[in-house]
């Protein structure tokens, strides 16, 4: 409209448009800027720092009108989206859970896209649903280590199908108790320091996504080999031994699940975008193994792998195997009383990984999952690798005339996203904030814009800011930090 009926300049004014939208974190941001401003605030936006053809905002000292819009219309589209009851996985046609056995059909290291890991965690956060009587948890790749960085359970209820994993995890779970640090930690499953390897390489040196290779090439250090099979119990020598020591020697597993194991997450090995938009979906065939995160979630820092070690051994903590979860019954899984009686506020949170998403297992059955509300009074399932992101969290709410699912996840939390975590091959991609100054600003802004930030306990206020800076594959200080409006600070 402002550029009048001039061809040459409508059709420019096209292009910025389109480039312009492709750069947005989300369709909703795009239409509201569209019906609220219109050309004029698309046009500011162009001239202030969106780079054509690229889905990069250019770094600049001052904010684009971009951002700013971001900034504040993110809160107005948080959504307390609600549907009828329907059974997890419906339409699936799966008429039988697949089973899963052996060693083969482990995942050995993270299998979950980290960026619905970290959204799921925030809506956990948004949601105040944190404080738990029971964190019920599929083994899997383990991605339940992510999640007890955040919650607060009174008893954890590990199960799985498949024995092997839960084998392996008991293996981590070990190695964490006898591990200091989380280089300690990652030293003992790949056989190599990680200490040392940080310190040559000076001040501040870390071990990257970028450098891992090198890390890898190290020769295998027997002591640190021997002292790990002296501390660990007598099952979990055998299966360091068995799985570990392979791994640790460079042996390539081609026809297992996970092909080899590394300690960071390249996500430039990454080719295929997550249907949520919050980041890669790594760990395919394709993309040639699995990563344990180091520098990311509960490996960001000492302080965040503190509290998971602390909590693993100290908290109540059950394994039960063969379990095929849809079909289950709350007193199938070990240490769950058969008698329903709720236990302090009455909260148990569900997390499936992607059994339903990816169509492994059967619908989750109405009377099933009743039998899961029946036992605490409030359930919430947190899946991943779902078709939208608002199946990520939800929890069941109403009576048997109004059951129905209610999504807690169905908010845009791309400021509190790091960049790398959207990073899918070497492009940066929409859902998480921008690098350099204009994701900073983002990041700044963000308490004054979401009551949960501001609200936020000190120490939930200190584990946002961990997450929401952790950025393993690039220097932080290096795209100018976060000067002194650091968002959520921690209290020390």
């Amino acid at each position: 409209r402002l550029c009048g009926g001039l061809p040459r300049l409508r059709r420019q004014a096209q292009r910025a448009v389109l480039t312009f939208l492709l750069c947005l974190p989300s369709l909703e941001i795009a239409l509201a800027m569209l019906g609220r401003d219109g050309c004029h605030t698309i046009a500011r936006s162009w001239s202030s720092g969106v780079s054509a053809g690229s889905c990069n905002l250019r770094r600049s000292a001052k904010p684009s009108v971009a951002v700013r819009q971001q900034v504040s219309t993110a809160e107005r589209f948080e959504s307390k989206h609600e549907w009828p009851f329907l059974p997890i996985g419906h339409g699936n046609g799966v008429k039988t859970s697949a089973t899963f056995g052996g060693w083969s059909n482990c995942y050995f290291a993270s299998n979950d896209p980290y960026g619905e890991t970290l959204h799921s965690i925030y809506s956990l956060i948004k949601a105040d649903y944190l404080e738990l009587d029971r964190f019920v948890s599929v083994v899997g790749s383990f991605v339940a280590l992510q999640y007890l960085v955040a919650l607060r359970p009174r008893s954890i209820h590990f199960f799985d199908m498949n024995p092997y994993a839960i084998r392996w995890a008991k293996m981590l779970c070990e190695l964490i108790a006898i591990s200091k640090t989380p280089q300690q930690f990652i030293s003992r499953i790949f056989a190599r320091s990680v200490d040392a390897f940080e310190h040559s390489l000076g001040p501040g040196g870390r071990l990257t996504p970028t450098n891992q290779e090198r890390y890898l090439s190290l020769p295998i250090s027997d002591r640190i080999r021997r002292t790990t099979l002296a501390l660990l119990s007598g099952d979990a020598r055998a299966t360091y031994q068995e799985i570990a020591v392979g791994y640790q020697d460079g042996v390539r597993r081609y026809a297992w699940y996970t092909r080899s194991i590394l300690p960071c997450e390249d996500r430039e090995r990454f080719k295929t975008f997550a249907r949520t938009g919050l980041g890669p979906q790594g760990c395919l065939p394709s993309d040639e193994g699995a990563s344990f995160l180091y520098g990311e979630g509960w490996l960001t820092s000492q302080w965040t792998y503190d509290i998971v070690k602390h909590k693993l051994a100290t908290l109540p903590i059950t394994w039960t195997e063969d379990i095929d979860f849809p079909m289950a019954h709350p007193s199938d899984v070990a240490g769950i009383s058969k008698d329903g009686q709720r236990i302090g506020p009455g909260r148990t949170l569900v997390f499936s990984m992607d059994m339903w998403a990816s169509n492994f297992a059967y619908p989750w059955p109405l009377e099933q999952t009743l039998e899961w509300r029946r036992l605490a009074g409030r359930l919430v399932l947190v899946q991943s690798i779902t078709a939208k992101k608002l199946e990520l969290v939800q929890e069941l709410v109403g009576g048997e005339d109004d059951l129905r699912w209610r999504s807690l996840s169905d908010w845009n939390s791309s400021s509190l996203l790091p960049p790398n975590v959207c990073q899918v091959g070497r492009r940066y991609c929409v859902g998480c904030r921008p690098l350099g100054a204009d994701g900073n600003v983002l990041l700044k802004h963000a308490p004054k814009h979401y009551r949960f930030l501001r609200e936020a306990r000190p120490q939930e206020r200190r584990l946002l800011w961990e997450l929401a800076v952790a950025q393993p594959s690039w220097s932080w200080e290096s795209e100018g930090g976060l000067g002194g409006g650091c968002i959520l600070p921690p209290d020390e």
